[in-house]
């Protein structure tokens, strides 16, 4: 699976001339949104105008809360999205079942990365460590080094 959200997918989707490339009535957006493209799971993306963020859509409606809270949620989530990411770390650390999560998420709140959330996933930056939270599954992962390092120097 992969994501398309191009300059010529954005191009054919507002160029598309009837009765050639019509657009089918599944694809057609919602009131006060522009089209972004589709995720991996092949599901039409659009951007909220007034707030950005964006939404898994279909026949005009969107599908409840956001997907990402805005287009730098969707390239984070697309980062992580591939196996390879391991590899821009010096040490990663993945599945850990988080038992206390009001402690988790009091200890960790105030280094929670403002902005970035991508559905039910946020992101902190605590200590040099990056830490992917999954809020559904109660996870999270870790990473440590490798380019988190260009941050701190």
């Amino acid at each position: 699976m992969f994501a398309d959200c191009t300059f010529e997918r954005f191009e054919q989707y507002y160029s598309a001339q009837f009765p050639f490339d019509e657009i089918n009535d599944e694809e057609k957006l919602p009131l006060n949104t522009t089209y972004f493209g589709h995720d991996f799971n092949d599901e039409f993306l659009c951007i909220d105008n007034n707030t950005g963020e964006i939404f898994v859509y279909a026949f005009q409606e969107k599908s409840g809360n956001s997907y990402y809270e805005n287009i730098d949620s969707f390239l984070m989530y697309c980062f992580f999205w591939h196996d390879e990411t391991d590899y821009f770390f010096e040490t990663v650390q993945k599945n850990i079942v988080i038992n206390d999560l009001e402690l988790f998420k009091k200890d960790n709140e105030v280094y929670k990365i403002k902005d970035i959330r991508c559905q039910d996933i946020v992101y902190y930056l605590n200590n040099e460590v990056l830490i992917e939270f999954d809020q559904k599954s109660s996870m999270c992962n870790l990473y440590k080094g490798g380019i988190l390092n260009q941050l701190y120097k």
